[in-house]
């Protein structure tokens, strides 16, 4: 019976069009990213997602690109200072630390840790790589992999599409996952066996599975008793929706863009038609008494090719005077109309794609002028900015207490063979760290909001000279400065204006 009735149902699904579901759009939107959508037509999802579009589709038109390069440059724009302080030239830097502790040696011993793990994650480079993934995607997970072999714990990106359950609370924080994926191992005789791979985790245990059967992964048994307490990953959404699947940036233009391809695609296509048209030559072809001329033919050196010869070859047929030629004509312009309100329309919904472009031509344009200009394109950075900078402040509080955690145990300090492992500077930033820090408030910090579009040398000394001519406490206060430091200033410039009249 079970044969019979799921034969029944295949029969009843012939032919119908695969479904859609919701992990496929991870792979919709990422192959807009990399500009393959509609390229297979058997097994594009593209197709799938928009079964009404033109046959023929191409990606021939995109904005992704620009978008993905948009939020991969701007969320964390700058460098990193190498102490956690601000730059050499007084600028805040791609993540300005903001320690809320209280305690000037803790805040020294905070900064230098999270600079610690800048140098080991290499993080000027791989920073921009979860803003980047997830603005596409929609959102991403990045694991905190415990490295005890190499002493290391550093930060490793996940595909979305593999995580099946994910189980936020209130606040965002992560509390269970479950990744599934296949994988595929060589065996003897050059054979390959693939199997579905499942791993869940909680702050009590990491379970693994294979084939649905728990499986001893990495020696440690199936179920692996969790020593942190807490699950090592964050879960980046670029836009919050009413679920734990974030909402991509391309997500409000995809339907569009999907009918410009398909209109321009058909635009291009039907514009080819010209070159295979038939002509006409109605009336009287030859002259009387006029034999037929004979086509021009390539020469016998010419080769197997001849496509280079026929290019340049025009045949004339003689006519009477009262033939005429006929050829059907294709006017496209209200199809191009159609084109650019559609592009105007997505690059409108999405003003990310044209930022640069706009930014381009404000050259006489100050920073903040130009923040202000392009102010729909900035609300988007920072409101990103503030989504993703959370999820960096856990990945940096996550890993100084599992370093920390693994110097106390002498885990980090042991090499795979036995003998006594020497740390280096930068593993010894985890020392003042362990499970209990964030408890009690020793790795408190915040990340500092910053510009957009920081300012030019030349902007900033214009800034400090207008700042030079502010002469009260209450102009101070207006930048943020403190009544007893605003007074120390004026009376530093006010000796100094002494000294300099002698």
């Amino acid at each position: 019976m079970n044969s019979f009735a799921a034969g029944r149902e295949a029969w009843q699904q012939y032919d119908d069009r695969p479904g859609f579901t919701a992990m496929d759009r991870y792979d919709e939107r990422w192959s807009m990213f990399i500009g393959s959508a509609f390229s297979d037509p058997l097994r594009s999802v593209s197709r799938r997602a928009y079964p009404g579009i033109y046959q023929h589709t191409l990606q021939m038109w995109s904005h992704v690109q620009a978008i993905a390069r948009f939020y991969e440059a701007l969320v964390y724009r700058g460098d990193l200072p190498t102490d956690g302080e601000r730059l050499p030239d007084g600028t805040l830097g791609a993540i300005p630390i903001d320690p809320r502790i209280g305690d000037e040696t803790k805040e020294q011993q905070l900064r230098l840790g999270i600079a610690a793990c800048w140098q080991m994650w290499n993080w000027q480079q791989h920073m921009t790589q979860r803003p980047l993934f997830a603005s596409i995607l929609g959102d991403c997970m990045t694991e905190l992999i415990d490295d005890v072999d190499h002493a290391k714990v550093y930060p490793s990106i996940v595909w979305p599409g593999y995580v099946k359950e994910i189980e936020l609370d209130p606040l965002g924080n992560l509390k269970y996952y479950a990744l599934e994926y296949l994988i595929t191992e060589e065996l003897e005789g050059g054979r390959t066996e693939t199997y579905q791979f499942r791993k869940e985790v909680d702050g009590k245990e990491f379970r693994y599975f294979r084939n649905g059967h728990p499986y001893d992964q990495y020696g440690q048994g199936a179920v692996v008793p969790n020593p942190y307490g807490f699950v090592p990953a964050v879960w980046d959404r670029h836009k919050i929706g009413f679920d734990e699947r974030g909402i991509s940036a391309l997500d409000g233009t995809r339907v569009a863009v999907a009918h410009l391809n398909s209109l321009l695609s058909h635009a291009i296509d039907y514009q080819h038609k010209q070159f295979y048209a038939p002509i006409l030559i109605k009336g009287q072809v030859f002259r009387p008494g006029q034999t037929q001329v004979k086509l021009s033919q390539p020469p016998r050196d010419a080769g197997g090719d001849n496509t280079s010869w026929y290019a340049r070859v025009i045949d004339m047929l003689p006519a009477g005077s009262d033939a005429d030629i006929v050829q059907a004509e294709f006017d496209l312009g209200q199809t191009d109309t159609m084109i650019e309100r559609l592009e105007q329309r997505v690059l409108a919904e999405n003003p990310e794609a044209s930022y640069y472009h706009e930014l381009r031509q404000m050259s006489e344009v100050s920073g903040p002028g130009a923040e202000r200009a392009l102010g729909d394109a900035t609300s988007a950075v920072m409101l990103a900015r503030a989504n993703y900078d959370i999820g960096t402040i856990k990945l940096h509080q996550m890993a100084l207490a599992i370093g920390g955690m693994r110097i106390k145990d002498g885990s980090w300090l042991t090499a795979p063979g036995g003998s006594r492992r020497q740390l280096s500077r930068r593993q010894e930033g985890f020392r003042p760290f362990d499970l209990d820090s964030y408890a009690r408030g020793d790795l408190d910090f915040g990340i500092m909001s910053r510009p957009v579009l920081p300012e030019t040398d030349s902007e900033r000394l214009d800034l400090v000279l207008r700042k030079e001519q502010i002469q009260t406490t209450w102009g101070w206060s207006q930048f943020g400065i403190d009544e007893e430091t605003a007074k120390a200033i004026i009376d530093e410039r006010n000796a100094n204006s002494v000294i300099g009249a002698f």
